[in-house]
């Protein structure tokens, strides 16, 4: 995006892939005509902002299923060192001010929901301080469970989207030189790209205010409202029915639900109630991983997302996938610093052939991947509606999320600060009671490696299954770094599927005495799962 707004030229995602040298893209651009990029204006202070398409679809979700937490962002980070808890508290306040989606909540007028900004004296209209709890006065060797149970009490409280605020703050004292600052917030203001800027945000205004100097960090050229009003009159126009016509031929005739073994019946609605199994990928295996994808011309990204793919394989039996997956949606320079909702979900349809080997799935991947950022702007939501009644197969369904069920997310964090002045900072992985898909795999590569979680829908699977899956999951990347390390040819797909040590010792006890048996007597009908 800095790029073409710089020489006044469209530059696609895919012009960069296609040409990945400098002297290559230079070559490409120069044979491109000018054109001029779109520019957000700004509101007038007396407009009412429009909800964004992004979160016209949460807040139609609220209105069905109110008092839900799958929409709740939470996150914590770890402060060591001695803390300055004025200077911490002035920073937030300042965070506040200069991001204007942290104040806003979500009004009506005349029947339309709309964005509601407050006043920049937001602590006069909501309650919306970083809170401070000292666990201090608890033994020292429960005060980790007790952080723990309150920070999933926070999880477990829904916002209110008309009253607000929309988001929630508490610094947590666990010792003199050791804080965890907990933040959360309802995904109609937020997504994962925000995190990033909040913490990296807060690291240079703590560090101002911890020097007694007025904020340095410049404003961000625009709000999330500006954002929303001029996103909603852009898509009215041509663009909206190119990218929609990519999505009805991409997706004519993809399979209708991703095929499952389950542990329980699948009910007819579904109900948001999820789990979390932890991993952890060893840094030996990634740093493989990621060198593998760059002498391919991909990316980790697109590796990790090859080898869920074909986990969803040897799962369902289908060669023909639909995964999920986020893309930031801030395609102009100036987004790029303003907090808010902008993520839009992706389905990338995979077709796999078994008898292929890994570097065949991983350029399907990689194409699809760059094929559907060019067409990233259409709401998710607003697809599913067009699909619904445009695409033969793909139709409304309450016990399944609709157009896929399995989702991958990827996040290269690595850029984030690792100390807040003389604080070293880490994160600290947070429990969410909630699944919006059937099995949702996401990584998260920072400064303390690649670390990740299975969000599971508890409705259909127990723990034990999802450990399971991560288990055979790290061993298939396991096999794969192996491969690689013994040939320079191809990785066969087979070769990846077998099964992990554990799984064979376990099938070894079973058939050797009568747990067998009695388990399939006692197991679900399989019908359950949409497989014969």
């Amino acid at each position: 995006a800095k790029l073409g707004r710089g020489l006044d030229r469209h530059v696609p995602m895919r012009a960069v892939f296609d040409h990945p040298t400098v002297a290559g893209l230079a070559a490409w651009l120069a044979a491109q005509e000018a054109t001029t990029l779109p520019t957000i204006p700004m509101l007038a202070r007396d407009e009412r902002a429009p909800l964004s398409l992004m979160q016209q679809r949460i807040w139609y979700i609220e209105q069905l299923h109110p008092g839900r937490t799958v929409y709740n962002v939470p996150s914590a980070h770890r402060l060591r060192g001695a803390l300055d808890r004025d200077a911490l508290a002035r920073a937030f306040a300042e965070m506040i001010r200069r991001q204007p989606v942290l104040r806003t909540t979500i009004g009506m007028h005349e029947g339309e929901p709309f964005q509601q900004v407050h006043d920049q004296q937001v602590h006069d209209t909501l309650d919306a301080t970083l809170r401070f709890e000292d666990l201090t006065g608890i033994a020292a060797d429960a005060r980790e469970a007790e952080l723990a149970l309150r920070m999933e009490d926070e999880i477990a409280m829904p916002f209110d989207l008309a009253r607000g605020p929309l988001f929630r703050a508490c610094l947590y004292r666990l010792g003199d030189q050791e804080h965890v600052m907990f933040f959360m917030a309802h995904h109609a203001i937020w997504d994962g790209w925000s995190f990033d800027l909040f913490y990296t945000e807060m690291a240079a205004l703590y560090d101002d205010a911890r020097h007694g100097l007025d904020p340095t960090l410049a404003l961000p050229p625009v709000s999330y409202a500006d954002f929303s009003a001029w996103h909603r009159e852009w898509m009215a126009g041509p663009e909206l029915t190119r990218q929609l016509d990519h999505w009805r031929r991409k997706l004519e005739g993809a399979p209708e639900a991703l095929a499952l073994p389950v542990d329980k019946p699948r009910p007819a609605t579904q109900s948001g109630h999820g789990d979390t199994a932890w991993l952890r990928v060893p840094a030996d295996t990634a740093d493989a991983l990621r060198e593998f994808a760059q002498r391919e011309g991909s990316t980790l990204f697109t590796v990790l997302l090859s080898a869920w793919a074909l986990l969803l394989h040897q799962l369902s039996g289908q060669r023909d996938l639909v995964i999920g997956t986020p893309v930031r949606g801030r395609n102009l320079p100036e987004l790029e610093s303003v907090m808010g909702f902008f993520v839009n979900a992706l389905p990338l349809r995979l077709q796999l052939d078994p008898d292929a080997g890994f570097r065949s799935l991983l350029q399907t991947a990689r194409h699809e991947m760059i094929d559907a950022i060019g067409c990233q702007d259409v709401p998710f939501e607003h697809l599913v509606r067009v699909l619904s009644s445009a695409v033969e197969g793909v139709r409304r369904d309450t016990s399944r999320f609709p157009i896929y069920q399995s989702f991958f997310s990827y996040q290269d964090a690595r850029q984030r600060p690792c100390r807040w002045g003389d604080l070293a900072h880490a994160n600290v992985p947070v429990f969410q009671p909630a699944a919006a898909q059937d099995l949702a795999l996401w990584f998260l590569d920072g400064a303390d490696g690649l670390v990740g979680g299975l969000n599971y829908n508890t409705d259909i699977l127990i723990a034990d299954t999802a450990t399971l899956l991560v288990e055979r999951y790290l061993a298939m990347l396991d096999r794969l770094v192996d491969a690689l390390a013994q040939q320079s040819h191809d990785v066969p797909l087979r070769a990846l599927l077998s099964m992990t040590p554990a799984e064979t010792a376990r099938l070894s006890s079973w058939n050797a005495g009568t747990h067998g048996a009695s388990w399939w007597r006692r197991r679900p009908s399989c019908s359950t799962s949409g497989r014969p």
